[in-house]
């Protein structure tokens, strides 16, 4: 099932309170906010390691159900502005996180050398890989929040409503999301190709602004996939 919508949006960039966690999950709590390091991708061998590091922003919620938040192409999680709290205030807990290549989220170890990640230097084969962050960071509140999969919800902008709604097509049980300017087709997410594997009982939320003509037209023959 499908709903678009076409409206005026935007997202600005905005400075947040913050508390700090550590990779092993200790927290020194100033604000309600909590910052969260999350490693994708590890893998450990006789040669050395090799993980990508994720940062996120991170709301504890009071129900047992959570979103996940992927930012846009440039965007970092803080360009959501006041929505994750406004989300948070609903119960929910909030996740938003710097995708590979953005923000804090540039440290790559390979074979224990550190290298820096640049979305700007990505292939489109790279910027394909989004997908991979948003499902580590899904088990992350699954095993270190006890939340079941079936209460993680995604959302997304530009890129990242395309690499939500490509999390959303490979996991069933994901059954709701919300893609703002969602494009057809972003660095090779095709998010009409996505759509068509939803099941009936996934539920997507697609947002454009009417002057963004290019999400606009893949909003509408989006809803067209979506509803036939």
């Amino acid at each position: 099932t499908l709903i678009a919508l076409l409206v005026v949006v935007g997202c600005t960039s905005q400075s947040q309170k913050e508390t700090n966690i550590d990779s092993g999950g200790q927290t020194t709590q100033s604000q309600k906010q909590q910052k969260v390091t999350i490693r994708v991708g590890e893998i450990y061998t006789e040669k050395g390691d090799n993980w990508i590091e994720l940062h996120g922003n991170y709301w504890p919620g009071t129900s047992e159900k959570a979103i996940v938040l992927a930012h846009m192409m440039e965007g970092t999680k803080e360009s959501w502005d006041n929505l994750p709290e406004l989300l948070n205030e609903k119960g929910l807990h909030v996740l938003a996180i710097d995708l590979r290549g953005h923000g804090k989220s540039t440290k790559r170890l390979i074979f224990d050398e550190e290298h820096k990640l640049d979305y700007r230097e990505f292939t489109d084969e790279e910027h394909q890989k989004y997908v991979y962050d948003i499902e580590r960071v899904i088990i992350w509140l699954h095993n270190q929040k006890n939340l079941s999969y079936d209460n993680i919800f995604v959302g997304g902008a530009s890129i990242g409503a395309n690499a939500a709604l490509q999390y959303m097509s490979l996991h069933e049980e994901t059954s709701r999301g919300f893609m703002l300017s969602p494009g057809l087709d972003y660095k090779g997410l095709k998010a009409d190709e996505f759509m068509e594997q939803l099941t009936d009982k996934q539920w997507v939320y697609l947002v454009a602004a009417q002057d963004d003509e290019y999400s606009a037209q893949s909003v509408s023959a989006l809803e067209q996939v979506g509803n036939s």
